[in-house]
């Protein structure tokens, strides 16, 4: 059956009802990020300094949508730019000082107050109005359920390791919008979820359940700075990230490597290579000489105070 729901603007929106649909209608709240969607600007960077880039061999062309969950200071955002991608995004994010630091340098993106609050109503009027290149859904969801620094972690029976849930979610109600809508122009979908290395095996089979392919393993060490061992999923219609080891950014390279794959980077200057802080604060570490250690030298990542009361580092002077 169709359901119309008034939107934006005034404006009417068709979409298809779906059992994967959390609500039928849209609030006031997501109606004003709908509208702000619809207007959006394609996303450039007004940070300190220049972004750091790194063309890929074939930059994907057209405009596209990227909808980042669990985004943080917008580091997916920050990352496609370096990439060299022309897109609008809309970031989910809870930390009201998280969404307030991306709004600073990047102005042009729409900020929606939580993953579970983005539904296809509220991307439906840009849907209609815009053809895109391709949609990408996806981010970095919580690990704290998952990291082995968490002593008393508990994997998939904590509901926050079942976040990524929202990314099929989000996957099967654009399918479904597109399927039902003959009016809007279809875009491909592709999907991506990034989580802890150490998390337990069972969450990361579930993972490559859910996501329908295998994760690619990266240390964030081996580029300077920080450290920051990860697992990534992604996939497209036709392929996913493991099949790309040819398409990799210059510097960068794909293989397999005690059963799973790892992305490596290759060249001799750190990534980014200068950062600025706040504050003429310097940084107690030398990036060039945390690359050259292969991750060991790598500092914890940069984060704000806050307690954590059942895990190892408690017991740290």
């Amino acid at each position: 059956r169709v359901v119309l729901l008034p939107a934006a603007q005034h404006r009417r929106v068709t979409i298809c009802s779906s059992e994967t649909r959390p609500s039928a209608s849209l609030t006031s709240a997501s109606e004003a990020v709908a509208a702000r969607l619809l207007a959006a600007k394609p996303v450039t960077w007004r940070g300190r300094g220049d972004l750091f880039q790194l063309p890929l061999p074939d930059v994907p062309g057209g405009m596209w949508l990227v909808i980042d969950l669990w985004s943080g200071i917008a580091g997916t955002v920050v990352a496609l730019l370096a990439l060299g991608l022309r897109f609008v995004a809309i970031c989910a994010e809870t930390d009201g000082e998280a969404v307030h630091a991306a709004a600073r340098v990047l102005p042009n993106v729409v900020h929606a107050p939580s993953v579970e609050s983005i539904n296809v109503q509220m991307l439906a009027p840009i849907l209609q109005r815009r053809q895109f290149a391709g949609i990408l859904v996806g981010g970095g969801s919580p690990c704290q359920g998952n990291s082995s620094l968490n002593a008393n972690r508990r994997g998939l029976e904590d509901e926050r390791s079942l976040q990524p849930e929202h990314v099929t979610r989000l996957e099967k109600e654009l399918a479904s919008f597109f399927d039902c809508c003959p009016q809007s122009q279809p875009a491909p979908i592709y999907v991506w979820l990034e989580n802890v290395s150490s998390a337990p095996r069972s969450v990361v089979s579930h993972y490559s359940t859910l996501l329908g392919c295998e994760p690619v393993r990266v240390q964030a060490g081996q580029c300077g700075w920080v450290s920051r061992n990860r697992l990534l999923w992604g996939r497209g219609p036709s392929a996913q990230v493991p099949d790309l080891a040819d398409q990799c950014p210059s510097e960068w390279t794909m293989a397999p490597s005690e059963g799973v794959v790892n992305l490596s980077y290759t060249g001799t200057k750190p990534v980014p290579n200068r950062v600025h802080f706040a504050g003429g604060f310097a940084p107690l570490l030398d990036p060039l000489k945390v690359m050259q250690s292969k991750n060991r030298l790598a500092a914890s990542p940069f984060t704000r105070e806050f307690p954590h009361p059942s895990d190892r580092c408690s017991s740290c002077s």
